[in-house]
């Protein structure tokens, strides 16, 4: 499997990850995301991750900012 393949997999196997590729036309790389939040519960056995991510959809200046959670 190529790399590129194998990131598409990744992100179609997440609940929701459609929505980023209607937004973006492809799946995002995240190469520049900022890591918000990073939350561990070990007596709930619970896990989040939250990043800003900012890319451009066609041209420089129309770049839109997501926020995406993973649980």
């Amino acid at each position: 499997m190529s790399e590129i393949n194998e990131h598409e997999q990744i992100w179609k196997s997440i609940k929701n990850s459609e929505k980023l590729f209607e937004i973006y036309r492809s799946f995002p790389t995240l190469h520049d995301a900022a890591i918000k939040s990073i939350n561990v519960g070990f007596e709930k056995r619970e896990f989040s991750l939250t990043v800003d991510y900012s890319d451009f959809i066609n041209e420089p200046g129309d770049a839109v900012l997501t926020r995406i959670t993973i649980l």
